[in-house]
């Protein structure tokens, strides 16, 4: 609904939602009643659900099994078992025998579905047992394994090699339902008769006391399962017996307490229809006036952008001027100060060449302020292309991070990825992310890490740089891009440069103090495609 719409249209509305709103109360009143039939029919299917999953995974750990065992019987410990038995070597066919046994005693281990596991000979004589024991794997007697009933149990078969006979497993249906990883649950696992096979004794006596068919107020579902070796005539069932009253438990409470709840809500809705009305008509307001607030601020900036670029001018033709003026002379001393020092070194005096090189470092300092004047009156570089804000922080990061000025620091670099390109100059935007790195480095004399990042908001690229010093000066705040503003020994034109490129570029640069200690400088730039303030071009 639009703030500016009228009151009737804003009650009529309101009336529309009321009505709505208690229209869909009455329906889910009646919905309530008729829950119960259609609660018991999901819970119904999820037992199916729930059955149909235990089943599948019986089945792939039917099939599973298999395979183990016909990798196992291409062992070279299986496969040469039946001809190392029969050596010649007693030691020989011990050594074959026991090799086999230890190969099945661990695999037993592995496989709790696995009752006995045994070889026979192309003649059908057992050559090597291994069984449990109080659920213990142990090795068997190979008149054992013949005396063994195999009533309840799915035999597994698989021949060796070069037909020198076969690997036997018979698998119990209690192991294999305890090896799922699902577990057993509620179900009961039934032979082709109806007997059962494996379950829980809960289980059992839920199925007992359901019948077949199921009692009244009992439900009973079954899936059936068709294990691999078994004729499909002589598949398994698992089959679950629940109570209805069980399966729905918990859902009177819930419908009674959803019908207060209802009842509840109507007459929420009712008040905060009346009070929606009024903080209507008080938003209405408030967005007139938040408008007209807006609109004074954007005057307002607008103002004072002029009034800073009519003042950075000013300053920079006045400090161009002053800089052209003092760089020849300074060139001059230079050289005059090299002439110097060849001298002093041919009469080899180190206090002449010491006084000679502050000289020389008081002159660097005088250039490097001259330098900066420069950059501040005119920034210059190779023009406006379109740029990867992430690429400009790899490559300026990458050439100083090894210099001696950062020798004590180390420069965290977290770079956003997938930045929108940008629309500037390489030379100037590197030149300030240079800035912003020595002042950081400047406010951590102790060392400590330096952190860069980027990110991108709405249809605006971050450059954010923080250091770990002790924080940014209250009463330097306000003046920190001004030219010759510095809180420490230095010309305090590095951040004034900083300011100066963002403008160049459409953008903004702000400082405060990070959480958790700390200043944090971040530049802001319009990305590619954003329509930008109107700002200086960079001269060329």
């Amino acid at each position: 609904m639009s703030l500016t719409a009228g009151p009737r249209w804003n009650r009529t509305w309101a009336l529309a939602c009321v009505v709505v709103v208690l229209a869909g109360h009455f329906v889910g009143l009646w919905a309530i009643r008729r829950s119960r039939t259609e609660a018991l029919n999901v819970a119904v299917l999820g037992m199916r659900v729930d059955l149909a999953e235990r089943a599948r995974s019986l089945e792939a750990t039917l099939r599973s099994s298999a395979a183990e065992l016909r990798f196992l019987a291409t062992s070279p410990a299986l496969a040469d078992l039946p001809a190392g038995l029969s050596d010649e070597d007693p030691a020989v066919a011990r050594f074959r025998r026991l090799e086999a046994e230890g190969r099945f005693l661990r695999y037993l281990t592995a496989h709790p579905e696995i009752e006995r596991l045994f070889v026979r000979d192309s003649d059908g004589a057992t050559l090597v047992a291994v069984g449990r024991r109080a659920s213990f794997p142990v090795p068997l007697p190979p008149s054992a394994v013949a005396a063994a009933s195999t009533a309840g149990r799915l035999r597994q078969e698989v021949e060796l090699p070069d037909g020198a006979g076969e690997l036997v497993a018979d698998l119990h249906p209690a192991g294999l339902l305890s090896s799922l990883a699902t577990g057993t649950g509620r179900a009961v696992l039934l032979d082709a008769e109806g007997s059962p096979l494996a379950g829980t004794p809960e289980a059992f006596r839920r199925l007992r006391d359901a019948g077949d068919p199921p009692g009244e107020g009992w439900v009973r579902s079954g899936l059936e399962v068709e294990p691999p070796g078994l004729p499909t005539d002589r598949s398994w069932t698992l089959v679950r017996a629940e109570r209805e009253d069980e399966l729905l438990a918990g859902l009177g409470s819930v419908a009674g307490g959803y019908q207060a709840l209802l009842l509840l809500d109507g007459l929420a809705v009712l008040a905060t229809v009346a009070l929606g009305l009024v903080a209507v008509r008080q938003a209405q307001r408030r967005a007139r006036l938040e408008e007209a607030a807006a609109q004074r601020e954007r005057l307002a900036a607008m103002e004072a952008r002029v009034h800073e670029a009519d003042r950075l001018a000013s300053v920079g033709r006045v400090a161009a001027t002053l800089a052209h003026e003092v760089r020849n002379p300074l060139e001059g001393m230079r050289n005059w100060l090299s002439l110097a020092e060849q001298e002093a070194r041919a009469l080899e005096s180190e206090r002449l060449l010491g006084d000679i090189r502050r000289v020389g470092e008081g002159i660097d300092r005088l250039a490097e302020v001259v330098r900066r004047v420069l950059q501040l009156a005119r920034p210059s570089g190779g023009g406006r292309e379109s740029r990867d804000h992430d690429e400009v922080v790899r490559e300026t990061v990458a050439s100083i991070e090894s210099t001696r000025p950062f020798r004590d620091h180390r420069i965290l670099v977290e770079c956003h990825g997938d930045l929108p390109r940008l629309s500037g100059d390489k030379v100037l935007l590197g030149q300030l992310l240079l800035n912003l790195l020595l002042n950081a480095r400047d406010a951590t004399p102790g060392g400590g890490p330096l952190e860069v990042s980027t990110g991108v908001e709405g249809r605006h690229a971050h450059l954010r740089v923080r250091d770990h010093g002790p924080g940014l000066d209250p009463e330097l705040a306000p003046r920190l891009f001004e030219p010759f503003a510095s809180g420490k020994a230095s010309t305090g034109l590095g951040l004034s440069l900083c300011a100066r490129v963002a403008n160049v570029h459409g953008g903004a640069i702000e400082a405060r103090n990070a959480e958790g200690g700390g200043a944090l400088f971040e530049l802001s730039l319009p990305v590619e495609g954003e329509e930008a303030p109107a700002v200086e071009e960079i001269p060329q």
